[in-house]
């Protein structure tokens, strides 16, 4: 029979593998991650802080993706997406915390998306009302539904997007 504990598998050999290639391997390749990662959120306009923020998020996804076999890009891809949707709830859930409302923090999100529209010189999207309430019942919903405050800010995020699809189809401009 074999011993399933990890200890068994942990022989001097092992130990040494472990702290002179493995480690080494996985720091380095964190590092490399987290400046590809902060690098893609600061040519997105993100702060410097918010970028790192979200590249340390990433971190986890991306090695969890990396060991699963997941295709490196596709890992990449997957752990800066990840780590900017968990750094968004990290906003939100801090605007909760002090003492805001959940539509007054998702405003928040909107307006830390608007200040990285300006360091890109771009114009900054102004949402039509009608569009900020259907976003916010999805936030709403989402919090009712007891989901993470990311996954509110997504709900409210992807309502956005379906408002402005739909103008877009009905032959208005987004």
């Amino acid at each position: 029979m074999i011993d399933p504990s990890p200890a068994a598998d942990f022989t001097p050999e092992n130990e040494a593998f472990f702290q002179n290639e493995f480690l080494p391997a996985v720091e380095s390749i964190t590092k490399r991650f987290v400046r590809t990662a902060t690098a893609a959120s600061l040519d997105q306009g993100w702060r410097p802080d918010h970028a790192e923020a979200a590249a340390a998020l990433g971190v986890a996804p991306f090695l969890e993706r990396l060991l699963n076999g997941i295709d490196p890009q596709d890992a990449i891809d997957e752990g800066i997406a990840l780590g900017r949707k968990q750094a968004l709830g990290e906003m939100f859930r801090t605007e909760l915390a002090e003492g805001h409302s959940r539509h007054m923090a998702f405003r928040t999100i909107l307006d830390l998306q608007k200040e990285s529209a300006g360091r890109l010189g771009e114009e900054p999207v102004e949402f039509p009302e009608e569009w900020m309430a259907a976003a916010l019942a999805e936030v709403d919903a989402a919090s009712a539904n007891g989901q993470p405050p990311e996954d509110q800010v997504a709900a409210g995020l992807v309502a956005l997007g379906a408002c402005a699809v739909a103008t877009l189809e009905a032959g208005g401009e987004a």
